[in-house]
């Protein structure tokens, strides 16, 4: 699961600025193994944290892939969060 809020600036006919922020999450789920879930989730989730958005991965996935990738990575906006099952 993908969480990842937006922050962006619209501007009123009175050329003021307001901040607005868009909080959007994507599931990436699938019961079959190795179709590229964890790949593409990594891969969505770094591009849109570098482009400036803040986004925390929930790694529900017992191999704990993205945990893994999230220790590596070295981008400030971007959190991965392993959720551990009861």
């Amino acid at each position: 699961v993908l969480i990842s809020e937006f922050t962006g600036l619209r501007l009123r006919r009175e050329r003021k600025k307001r901040v607005f922020h868009l909080i959007m999450i994507i599931a990436f789920a699938s019961s079959k193994g190795g179709v590229g879930k964890s790949t593409i989730c990594a891969a969505i989730a770094a591009r849109l944290a570098q482009g400036g958005a803040k986004v925390i991965v929930l790694d529900l996935d017992h191999n704990r892939t993205l945990e893994r990738w999230g220790r590596k990575t070295k981008i400030p906006t971007l959190a991965v969060l392993a959720i551990e099952r009861d």
